[in-house]
């Protein structure tokens, strides 16, 4: 696993800069003091697969999705809450 286990706020700022201000996995707006980074390849998954701790790899987020999206990589999270009806 990647040691590092957490994206720096500077490159979470920069992500929420970039995507226009809001959630990478709803599209709702998103507040920097409320935004946490999270890994789109899961870090549990491995270096190798692409679970590392990188800007690459950073999407934005509020902690309650990021804890809600488990083991699932982005596009599998975005699944999810299009079926649960979320988005």
């Amino acid at each position: 696993l990647d040691p590092r286990e957490k994206f720096d706020k500077r490159l979470i700022a920069q992500r929420l800069a970039e995507n226009g201000g809001v959630d990478d996995y709803t599209g709702e707006p998103l507040l920097l003091v409320d935004a946490v980074g999270d890994h789109d390849i899961p870090r549990s998954w491995g270096i190798a697969l692409g679970g590392v701790t990188e800007y690459s790899n950073l999407k934005v987020t509020t902690a309650f999705h990021n804890n809600k999206k488990l083991n699932r990589n982005g596009d599998q999270y975005i699944q999810y809450l299009k079926e649960q009806g979320v988005i």
